[in-house]
């Protein structure tokens, strides 16, 4: 909300608009009322997240990257990791999600309440790219 009201509004001269401190819980309910009834509505969501599974979203460009530069993710773990676990090191080396892969995981995990059994669907729906993770 900071870089909102300290950098975008601002750089984009977004003044006129009404932003809307809330928690996520709230800005979902009120991007499913809009949607459901068609209505505009412009939420500050992160990539990935589950909405983008959930419903059909366009990105706004930010050409001037008000919003700074894009994060990733990344692990790391203890020194001599790789050499305890090397079945993990190389399933944590080969694996990747893309955007999409991730926002449709989470978006199971919401749907389902429980990780398990999220991670345990998505597996089952993406057999061949886990595979893929584990050659």
């Amino acid at each position: 909300m900071q870089i909102m009201n300290e950098e975008v509004i601002p750089n984009y001269n977004l003044e006129s608009f009404e932003l809307t401190n809330s928690s996520e819980q709230a800005m979902m309910q009120q991007l499913d009322t809009a949607y459901q009834n068609q209505d505009p509505i412009v939420v500050t969501l992160w990539s990935p997240h589950y909405a983008f599974e959930d419903y059909d979203l366009k990105y706004l460009e930010d050409p001037d990257q008000a919003f700074g530069d894009p994060d990733d993710i990344y692990y790391m773990g203890r020194n001599g990791f790789a050499e305890d676990f090397p079945e993990v090191d190389t399933w944590l080396k080969n694996s990747f999600f893309d955007d999409d892969q991730l926002s449709a995981l989470l978006s199971l995990r919401q749907e389902l309440g429980d990780d398990e059994e999220a991670a345990s669907q998505w597996i089952e729906e993406n057999r061949d790219v886990v595979d893929s993770w584990l050659d």
